[in-house]
């Protein structure tokens, strides 16, 4: 038997669209089979101090699945993403997405990413990119999460 029980919905915890000057902090976003936080044509972001566990799985298409902690699709400029606890995530942890866009100046800092299929993933198409720092993070076992 179970003395601890957790049920996810498919759902983002927090989606943001077409949406500047936000900060997000001091927050538990965990248990979903969706996405943690997902930043769709964003501008001056804070995601800081957020713990994100057990994110992801949900089928998306046959055999493919999706979910991941933080995601910033298609347009995105200056994101700040630092002191976060992310663990058990499905797919990545950190991840830049998208389709013919712009991505600038988004960094993430002192994050601590744990048991996820990747720390960070790229996967921006035909898009232009510049200034993405990845600085003083701790990835630990990659690869070897829930997922």
């Amino acid at each position: 038997y179970y003395s601890d029980l957790k049920l996810l919905s498919a759902v983002i915890l927090v989606s943001m669209k077409e949406k500047s000057n936000v900060t997000i902090r001091d927050l538990d976003l965990s248990f979903t089979s969706g996405y943690a936080v997902v930043g769709n044509g964003v501008s001056h972001i804070t995601l800081s101090n957020l713990t994100m566990t057990w994110i992801g799985g949900q089928t998306y298409q046959g055999d493919v699945r999706k979910g991941n902690a933080v995601e910033f699709w298609n347009n995105c400029q200056d994101a700040l993403v630092e002191n976060c606890t992310i663990k058990e995530v499905f797919d990545a942890g950190l991840s830049n997405q998208g389709d013919n866009a712009t991505q600038s100046d988004i960094t993430y800092r002192k994050n601590l990413i744990t048991h996820c299929e990747y720390s960070y993933e790229y996967f921006l198409h035909g898009g232009k990119t510049s200034n993405i720092l990845f600085e003083n993070n701790t990835c630990v076992d990659a690869g070897l999460g829930w997922g």
